[in-house]
């Protein structure tokens, strides 16, 4: 028989057996002299006693030293294992879960860590299944989900490993706890057995989201302490990973203004190359230094091309030990500048007029906006064609001229991205809207209003303004009927609303845009709402013109009739074909890049549209910092579970640990009785 230590680096610290022996040598009471008249009786006494004395002394020596050696073994996790084990008829069964997500594509030497993992479940397979037939094994290969498995446990070596070539590494995150989830399921419903599961993974802090709040017995209803679980885990070496963490893109005329933020988990290199290309033509390049373990905000500023309905490119870091995280790719849309048509009911060049606050903010914003003011009252309305216009804000009007109305009601109907802002004030009449919009204004009521509920799919950083600061004075009551409320007031009055028609919405604001009303226009709330609603109403944020996506996504785009196919491009140059039988086509898009549509109409007509599609980083898949044995001790509680490094020793540990016997109970029972003994034996001294 033979010992095996799961943790045999702390037999390191066995010389402190000697402490025993360190103090006894070095702190052993001197005799004390003292004149006495005569000691013959003394000396007879200790010829008999003092023997005995010494011996009880060596004893207790002994078993302290046995008792810390007994200690440090069992903190080494002591397993005896014997070759005819592995031979009784009592029936193993394995889970061997493998690990996909994209921080397996990780590479120290040129050799990503999924292809390792790969070459050692064959391995793995072969020791354990050597001259045994009571071992059975069952592989799952996960990301952040099941990806595939084999339907039964197996003891047939060519099966097993002809199902781990199939294998391939996927771009999605890891989910360690989801996926153990179907192991322990997996495990119901099979006949009884000793019971393992080997993980093979990087054993970083992102394969468990949520990792300081989470309740195992709560994620797994069917978890079992008695399943002994075994990490191999493969990050072995300094992680060396620099990524981009997020982009935003925003437009200032005709430039591009991108937020990166960047984070840096190398120990070495500090100097990075930093690149934006569009269109496929590198346009930026320069170096930049980013700390160790630090966040790093940069903005880059690029031109683009006038009158350019979109744009892909990509952001890139010079490639480090995890390439997938190092480009961004983008996709930017509505480059044309957005013509704005403000039709003022109070128009003039003062700041008494709603035209003046809105033109002031929109030009703040350094948009790509052609904005045209003109007056209710002149001809230049009358004669005015709307449907050359993105964007119509028609502000404190009176009355709507009726041949505009339904130029109007066209513009709403039109296919496209277009809008109507429609703002209150002092000069409207309720009935004269009745023809176009039924009892939308209510009446009038004063009082301090304040906002105190807000839509976060359009105002998303309205947190970051003092909301509770706009007061309004005066509002129309709104029928909200058949609407959609985006802002709401204290006492329940809607402040804005929208009125979804055919293809676009009409948003109806229930105070003024100028200072009559309210003090919402020299707030620096007043800009931000501008810039949100144009962008929803171009619908920059809205799920049919979403271009830039995740892995794991659902695409989904919305047609006209006349479309008869749609070829689909991938990053790859793969295609694929869509026969549209509906106006829509939903997909998952599997690989990070740019793709493109190409949309086939019935009158031969072609059109593209590109959509960017990038690895999760949300989810800080690219932070390889390890899990620690107290943090999965937490987790996972009175589990037997170890970690083992990825060494040339790992297959006979795992052998041993699946078949040996543990001994650290033994070891504890020893340490319990040398200690009684030892107290007994100190009192009789």
């Amino acid at each position: 028989m033979n010992i095996f230590f799961l943790k045999p680096y702390l037999l390191w610290f066995l010389p402190i057996c000697l402490i025993p022996v360190i103090l006894h040598l070095f702190f052993q009471k001197h005799p004390k002299h003292i004149i006495f008249s005569d000691v013959r009786f003394i000396q007879m006494a200790l010829k008999n006693i003092l023997p005995k004395t010494k011996l009880k002394q060596l004893l207790l020596l002994i078993i302290r030293c046995l008792i810390l050696f007994l200690l440090i073994l069992t903190s080494a996790r002591p397993i005896s294992y014997s070759n005819y084990i592995g031979k009784n008829n009592k029936v193993k069964q394995i889970i061997i879960m493998l690990d996909v997500s994209y921080s397996m594509l990780y590479s120290d030497t040129g050799i990503p860590r999924i292809k390792e993992a790969k070459n050692f479940v064959k391995q793995l397979i072969s020791e354990l299944l050597k001259n045994k037939n009571n071992i059975q094994i069952a592989i799952l290969v996960y990301s952040k989900h099941i990806e595939k498995f084999t339907p039964k446990f197996s003891s047939e070596i060519s099966y097993l490993q002809g199902f781990i070539d199939t294998v391939n590494p996927t771009y999605n995150t890891t989910d360690l706890i989801n996926s153990l989830s179907f192991a322990y399921k997996f495990f119901i419903e099979q006949p009884s057995g000793d019971r393992t599961i080997i993980i093979i993974s990087d054993v970083a802090k992102h394969i468990i989201q949520g990792l300081d709040r989470i309740e195992i017995k709560n994620k797994i209803p069917e978890f079992d302490e008695k399943i002994n679980l075994i990490f191999v885990n493969l990050n072995t070496k300094e992680n060396n990973n620099t990524y981009i963490r997020t982009i935003n893109i925003s437009l200032e005329k005709t430039d591009a203004v991108m937020n990166l933020n960047l984070i840096n988990y190398q120990n070495i290199r500090k100097n990075w190359c930093l690149s934006v290309e569009l269109n496929n033509k590198e346009i930026f390049n320069e170096l930049i230094n980013i700390n160790k373990n630090v966040q790093l905000d940069y903005e880059v500023k690029v031109p683009l091309q006038d009158n350019e309905k979109e744009i892909s490119g990509k952001v890139k870091l010079k490639q480090d030990n995890l390439k997938i995280d190092d480009e961004y790719y983008f996709v930017i849309r509505n480059l044309k500048e957005k013509k704005i048509l403000v039709v003022d009911g109070d128009y003039s060049n003062t700041i008494n007029s709603e035209s003046y606050y809105l033109v002031k903010a929109m030009n703040s914003l350094k948009k790509n906006y052609n904005i045209k003011v003109i007056s209710d009252m002149s001809d230049e309305f009358i004669k005015e064609k709307l449907l050359k216009y993105d964007i119509i804000f028609l502000c404190n009007l009176d009355k709507i001229p009726e041949n505009k109305i339904s130029e109007l009601k066209n513009f709403l109907n039109t296919n496209k991205e277009k809008g109507i802002i429609l703002t209150a004030g002092d000069k409207i009449n309720s009935e004269e809207y009745q023809k176009w919009l039924s009892n939308v204004f209510v009446k009038e009521v004063t009082d301090n209003f304040h906002i105190t509920d807000i839509d976060r799919t359009i105002f998303s950083d309205s947190d970051k303004f003092e909301l509770d600061k706009l007061i309004f004075n005066k509002i129309y009551i709104l029928n909200s009927d058949d609407s959609k409320i985006l802002i709401k007031l204290n006492n329940g009055y809607p402040l804005l609303i929208q009125k979804i028609f055919e293809n676009n919405s009409l948003f109806i604001f229930a105070s003024t845009i100028d200072s009559l009303w309210t003090n919402f226009v020299s707030k620096p709330f007043y800009p931000y709402f501008i810039e949100k609603l144009i962008n929803y109403i171009v619908n920059e944020n809205t799920e049919k013109s979403q271009d830039n996506f995740i892995i794991g996504d659902t695409v989904f785009y919305t047609f006209k009739d006349n479309v008869e196919t749609i070829n689909l491009i991938s990053p790859d140059n793969t295609v694929k074909t869509f026969k549209l039988n509906t106006q829509t086509i939903k997909f998952s898009a599997d690989m990070p890049g740019i793709y493109k549509l190409v949309i086939n109409y019935r009158d031969t007509v072609k059109e593209t549209k590109l959509f960017a599609v990038n690895v999760d980083r949300e989810k800080e898949e690219g932070n390889l910092e390890m899990l620690t044995q107290n943090e999965l001790k937490r987790i996972f509680g009175k589990t037997k579970f170890v970690v083992m490094d990825y060494n040339k020793d790992i297959f006979k540990e795992i052998t041993m640990n699946i078949e040996g016997k543990n001994l650290s109970k033994f070891f504890i029972i020893l340490i319990i009785l040398f200690t009684c003994a030892g107290i007994l034996l100190s009192k009789k001294m």
